[in-house]
C-alpha cells in the first residue's frame, strides 16, 4: 500500500472570506480616520483664513485711526471728521502739504449691507458680522459730545469691535463659525 501525501496547499474557502473580511474593517478604519482628518482640515483652514481676514484688517484700521489728526504743520484741521457707532472718517495731513485730499488723507470705515468692511470704497474683508466704534477720553469715560463737532478733541481712546463669520456652515451643526476681535486704540495726535 502506497502512504498517502496530502501535502494540499491553498486556502479554504472560509479562510478566505474571513481574511476578505478583516481586509474590509481594516479600510473602512482607514477611510474613517481619513475623512474625520479631511473634515476637520477643512473647519480649520476656513478659521484660519477667518483669523487672519480678522487680524489683517484690525492692523489696518488701527493704524489709519491712529493716525487721525497728524498734521505736521498745524495747518490744518486733521481730526475726526464724523463718527458713529457704525462707521468713522477721519483725517491726517500725511504728506505735510497744509492740504487734506485724496484717499491716503481723508478716510471713512465703514460696513456695508453686503458684510464688508469698506475703507472709503475699497472692500478690505467680507462675511463681516459686526463692526463698532466707541469713543472715549482722556481719563477713560465715555465721549458724550457729537464726534465732528467741535468739542471731539475730547476723544483720545477708540475701541473698535468687529467679529468676522466663515464662509460656509458647519455641515454639522448648520452654524457659521465665527471670531471676534477688540481694540482699544489711542489717538495720539488728537489735541495736540
Amino acid at each position: 500500500m502506497k502512504p498517502r501525501c496530502h501535502s494540499e496547499s491553498g486556502l479554504t474557502l472560509v479562510e478566505l472570506m474571513l481574511a476578505l473580511l478583516l481586509a474590509i474593517l481594516l479600510m473602512g478604519g482607514v477611510f474613517m480616520a481619513y475623512n474625520v482628518n479631511h473634515k476637520t482640515s477643512h473647519v480649520q483652514s476656513q478659521i484660519t483664513m477667518m483669523q487672519q481676514d480678522l487680524r489683517a484688517v484690525m492692523d489696518i484700521v488701527e493704524r489709519e485711526v491712529r493716525m487721525a489728526g497728524y498734521d505736521p504743520g498745524r495747518s490744518t484741521t486733521a481730526g475726526i471728521i464724523s463718527a458713529d457707532p457704525g462707521q468713522i472718517s477721519i483725517s491726517m495731513d500725511i504728506n505735510a502739504d497744509g492740504v487734506l485730499s485724496g484717499d491716503q488723507e481723508i478716510v471713512n470705515f465703514r460696513l456695508d449691507e453686503d458684510g464688508n468692511i469698506l475703507r472709503n470704497s475699497e472692500v478690505l474683508a467680507g462675511e463681516v458680522t459686526l463692526l463698532t466704534f466707541q469713543y472715549y477720553r482722556e481719563d477713560g469715560s465715555p465721549a458724550t459730545a457729537p464726534v465732528g463737532s467741535s468739542d471731539d478733541s475730547d476723544v483720545k481712546n477708540i475701541r473698535v469691535s468687529m467679529t468676522f463669520r466663515s464662509v460656509q456652515e458647519d455641515p454639522e451643526t448648520e452654524e457659521y463659525y465665527t471670531r471676534a476681535n477688540v481694540r482699544d486704540i489711542r489717538c495720539r495726535n488728537m489735541g495736540l
